[in-house]
């Protein structure tokens, strides 16, 4: 459930989320970027000691910690929760997804709000290691070229001949290649600039006719390779 609904819902919502099942991996990890949100399923993993002492390890004292913590779990037990938000001193709650998820994932939207979640960054977004690539239509053919970042506003993209495109020049039927998918969007030159290495890159935004599901579709792309990437750091 948390998976398949409550994590694609806010991946869907910009929210930039990681599914992590090594907990003892997760401890490092925090120690070296600490500013990160957790919400522990306690039903899973090591059981209920183990959790707790695992909380009270990553939080330290009152205040000592930028790690913002939240609890989810399948069981309504009021002394459990009294245990983390009172006694611990969790900050993102303490949220029951059995019996409604609605609700469970309002409370946890609620949460990310509170603790700024999306930063300044309001879109999900990748850079130049995605690998993503673009097909861009040009003089009655195409003209590749190689994604540099991308979110579901639009993407920067170097081009393997510098065609001197134009701002505001509108180009249909791009053919964008994200992770094994492959979509038509539609954009609009925005700018350009040189960057150090030497290459000339163009900035695309998309225009209001590329629809939700090919957005969405960039998302879940992009979420595919963070994923993958965190799940190599944690190795």
């Amino acid at each position: 459930m948390i998976q398949n609904t409550i994590i694609k819902e806010l991946i869907q919502q910009e929210y930039e989320v990681y599914a992590v099942k090594n907990h003892t991996a997760l401890m490092q990890y925090l120690k070296r970027d600490p500013v990160s949100m957790v919400f522990i399923n306690i039903n899973e993993g090591p059981g209920k000691d183990q959790w707790e002492e695992w909380v009270r390890s990553v939080m330290g004292p009152p205040g000592s910690s930028p790690v913002q913590i939240g609890i989810l779990t399948n069981a309504n037990d009021e002394d459990l929760r009294s245990k983390y938000i009172s006694g611990i001193g969790v900050q993102c709650g303490f949220t029951v997804i059995k019996s409604d998820v609605t609700a469970a994932l309002h409370q946890i939207q609620e949460s990310l709000r509170a603790g700024e979640a999306k930063g300044r960054r309001k879109y999900l977004r990748a850079g130049r290691e995605i690998g993503a690539s673009i097909n861009l239509p040009f003089d009655n053919g195409f003209i590749n070229g190689q994604v540099r970042d991308i979110s579901t506003v639009g993407l920067s993209c170097v081009l393997d001949q510098n065609p001197s495109l134009a701002k505001n020049a509108l180009f249909q039927n791009i053919q964008l290649k994200i992770q094994s998918r492959i979509l038509k969007v539609e954009g609009i030159v925005y700018g350009s600039r040189d960057e150090e290495d030497g290459s000339h890159c163009y900035v695309v935004l998309f225009t209001q006719r590329v629809d939700s599901d090919t957005r969405a579709r960039i998302r879940e792309g992009i979420q595919q390779y963070l994923q993958a990437k965190m799940e190599e750091e944690l190795k």
